[in-house]
């Protein structure tokens, strides 16, 4: 992948209860291939949505990360 195709699109620090992490969010405009789970045993499906149609299961993060996005919110915090 060229780091030129990719856009950074939000920060957002988290804390867990057992750590912290700051985690950073691209979107790619170009790429080969196709997505693929690289951590079978944290991940057990891989499906395309349409982003008004997310599954109700959606990780709490990853579910306000998306939001933040949506409205160009550029840096959030989770679990503080």
């Amino acid at each position: 992948m060229n780091p030129e195709h990719l856009k950074l699109v939000h920060v957002m620090h988290r804390k867990e209860p057992s750590e912290e992490r700051v985690n950073f969010f691209f979107t790619a405009e170009k790429w080969k291939g196709e997505p693929k789970i690289l951590e079978p045993h944290r991940c057990d499906d891989l499906k395309w949505f349409d982003i008004d149609k997310l599954p109700d299961n959606i990780i709490p993060y990853v579910k306000q990360t998306i939001n933040c996005i949506l409205h160009s919110t550029l840096y959030s915090e989770h679990g503080w």
